[in-house]
């Protein structure tokens, strides 16, 4: 039996696995658009749609923050509510997002 090391795991790396963790996030949004999105019909009471709202959220907050915000988006979105104009918030952190 060969025993293998494990490799260290560096800031580098983390980032690197991170950013894959928001690119598959981000591929399986638009999967959804481009699949049951349109076979579903328009059913989102918001503008922008909600998948759209989770994409630009996952980009602008990272990977972890935008998923939730997404989330939370998705569950606000039912008949009880009333919809409308509701775009992603400002993120004041720009470039430096947490854990993205």
């Amino acid at each position: 039996m060969i025993l293998r090391r494990r490799r260290q795991l560096t800031p580098l790396r983390v980032i690197v696995k991170v950013i894959t963790l928001a690119w598959l996030f981000q591929g399986l949004v638009l999967l959804y658009k481009k699949t049951l999105s349109r076979a579903i019909g328009k059913s989102c009471i918001y503008y922008p749609t909600c998948s759209s709202y989770m994409y630009q959220a996952i980009e602008d907050w990272g990977t972890v923050a935008g998923i939730a915000m997404g989330t939370a988006r998705i569950l606000r979105c039912n008949p009880l509510m009333t919809g409308g104009f509701d775009p992603v918030p400002y993120n004041p952190k720009g470039e430096i997002k947490w854990l993205y």
